[in-house]
């Protein structure tokens, strides 16, 4: 199964650590890391849109 694992560049370093550790782990997982995106701030549909309609598009 395709798996997308996002991450945002201003999360703390262990959850981008994790983030990394979980698409390793997972086979046909890719990880994604977005700027200006992290843990405790207000999810930015207008960031993160793009990359959901690429990967579920290509991955139907």
């Amino acid at each position: 199964m395709p798996t997308l694992v996002l991450e945002g560049t201003e999360s703390p370093a262990s959850l981008r650590h994790s983030a990394q550790a979980l698409a390793n782990a997972l086979p046909n997982a890719q990880l994604l890391s977005k700027k200006g995106l992290g843990h405790t701030k207000k999810l930015d549909t207008k960031k993160i849109s793009p990359e959901l309609t690429v990967f579920f598009t290509a991955n139907h």
